[in-house]
């Protein structure tokens, strides 16, 4: 009961900028809704006009993907109302339903996935998806969906995806090179 109570604290702690300037608020918005979506479109805009193969691209994506499956089903043997469902002390900025869950997050972990993909295969355009990555997790807990958990579980989730793609395409690669 102490965790839930202190990961509510951190969401009103997060959200006390929330309602002050319009200017925030939809930064925080952006970040929380939009962001990722342009996280998605650099990283195939990055590959198309890189010189980097077909596979790494699929890497990245099937890191997304198992990511958003990992977390999807964790949800369903897990249902966390959102935290402003559970407090009206925390102010809702967007529009979701508040019967979605939410440990883990989705969208954290779909963001780590693909920031963490990137990175093992180019540090120097990985690290700034790390960063955006990190924004879209705090803006989620900023719009009063998620808790600070449900996004760091979200984050190791979408890195341990990203790990585990990033090594089996690796061994698929090594076996196969040792075949021919």
């Amino acid at each position: 009961m102490a965790m839930i109570s202190l990961d509510l604290d951190i969401v009103l702690w997060i959200q006390r900028l929330a309602g002050l300037n319009i200017f925030i608020d939809a930064f925080g918005i952006f970040c929380a809704s939009v962001l990722i979506w342009f996280q998605l479109a650099f990283v195939v805009v990055f590959w198309t006009f890189g010189r980097h193969r077909t596979l790494e691209l699929f890497s990245v994506l099937a890191s997304g993907a198992l990511g958003w499956l990992a977390s999807s089903g964790i949800g369903l043997l897990y249902f966390r109302p959102r935290p402003f469902a559970v407090s009206e002390q925390v102010q809702f900025l967007i529009d979701k339903s508040p019967l979605v869950k939410s440990f883990p997050s989705d969208h954290a972990t779909i963001a780590f996935a693909l920031a963490v993909s990137v990175c093992l295969v180019n540090r120097r355009w990985g690290y700034p998806l790390l960063v955006v990555a990190a924004l879209v997790s705090l803006a989620r807990i900023f719009v009063g969906v998620h808790y600070l958990s449900d996004v760091v579980a979200g984050a190791v989730i979408g890195s341990v995806c990203a790990f585990i793609v990033h090594r089996l395409i690796h061994e698929w690669l090594h076996t196969r090179h040792h075949q021919t």
